[in-house]
């Protein structure tokens, strides 16, 4: 989608040099709404990747992580809807004011999209904390089990 959005910035961009509109910052706002969804797949990845260590936090993780995915997609629809609105003011229907509502619009979206990715690194940060404090807990167990274990030989309780 986000390709297609581009594609059809570059055609716009034709169409604007032509009537002397600008079309810089839409260019620029729908790279950084790219690079935005990038950054959230990423992290959705590296939460799947971290995810397997809790499974008592499991279900709590994966609900979390689908009402922002659900956010995500309400986005796309609404970048969609923008798109054609795009595709409109290629064909000169949208005035100067118009094109600034617009952009208004797709910093909104862009404001929406930046919290979202926020919420998925505070849950990475989340996850692996709960993680750390795991692994520091085991460490402590390994720690008491082979204590108990010299204990233990030096006592002869075992032959080793």
């Amino acid at each position: 989608m986000i390709e297609e959005i581009s594609t059809k910035i570059g055609e716009i961009d034709f169409v604007l040099k032509n009537t002397g509109k600008k079309s810089e910052s839409i260019q620029k706002k729908m790279v950084e709404i790219g690079q935005i969804f990038g950054e959230i797949e990423q992290q959705k990845q590296e939460n799947e990747t971290n995810s397997g260590f809790f499974e008592e936090s499991k279900t709590d993780f994966e609900l979390r992580i689908q009402s922002i995915e659900n956010d995500i997609l309400e986005i796309q629809k609404k970048l969609e809807s923008m798109n054609s609105d795009l595709q409109s003011f290629e064909s000169g229907l949208k005035t100067g004011g118009e094109s600034s509502v617009l952009l208004k619009k797709i910093d909104l979206e862009i404001e929406t999209a930046k919290q979202k990715k926020e919420e998925l690194k505070n849950i990475l940060n989340e996850t692996l904390s709960k993680l750390c404090l795991q692994q520091n807990q085991l460490r402590k167990l390994i720690t008491v089990i082979q204590e108990e274990i010299e204990y233990l030989k030096k006592e002869e309780y075992f032959f080793f």
